[in-house]
């Protein structure tokens, strides 16, 4: 892994730590705000170990709501980049 990877993968562990202690103190929105983070910086760590991961379960639903949100407001901002912008009217 180069020192970047490493880097990426060292910030992924600790904001995991970060989300497991606001699951254990009951803050499931600000546990899924830091998931998000990591989802936005670290999309293969969050699949494939935050989404599994027994101590972020039970904010597992606030999680997946803001994921979804996200790649809403992805899909929004994608299209309306790759439309033409409509004539506006006078």
């Amino acid at each position: 892994a180069t020192a970047a990877e490493s880097a990426l993968l060292a910030w992924a562990r600790s904001r995991r730590d970060q989300v497991v202690a606001l699951v254990n103190a009951n803050n499931c929105d600000a546990a899924a705000d830091a998931a998000m983070d990591i989802y936005n910086r670290a999309p293969s760590y969050f699949s494939s170990l935050i989404l599994t991961d027994r101590e972020v379960k039970p904010c597992l639903v606030y999680v997946n709501r803001q994921r979804a949100r996200v790649e809403r407001a992805r899909a929004a901002k994608n299209a309306n980049s790759t439309d033409t912008e409509a004539p506006s009217r006078k």
